[in-house]
């Protein structure tokens, strides 16, 4: 499964600054809603998603940590692990919110 995702990295892959950590190797995927309804209100929803391999990571991403993506920074609002452990999903919406 790793060298799957390798694959995928060097072929699709883009480069993200996770909490201080440059060059860091992502695919991302973009959303266009930016809330959603749930039982407590409007929250917001992330703006953009990037799966990262854990292997290229020096540091640990945490829920509100600072992310930057093509020149924009963003705040990390979820953090998803893939079954094998081999990579996460960071959920990032606009610092700005």
């Amino acid at each position: 499964m790793d060298l799957d995702l390798a694959f995928i990295f060097s072929e699709q892959g883009d480069t993200a600054t996770v909490q201080g950590q440059a060059n860091v190797p992502v695919v991302a995927t973009s959303r266009n809603q930016n809330q959603q309804n749930d039982d407590m209100g409007i929250m917001p929803m992330a703006n953009v998603e990037l799966t990262i391999r854990t292997v290229t990571l020096s540091v640990t991403p945490a829920v509100g940590g600072l992310v930057t993506y093509k020149n924009k920074v963003y705040r990390i609002s979820n953090i998803q692990n893939d079954q094998d452990e081999n990579a996460i999903v960071l959920q990032l919406i606009d610092n700005a919110q």
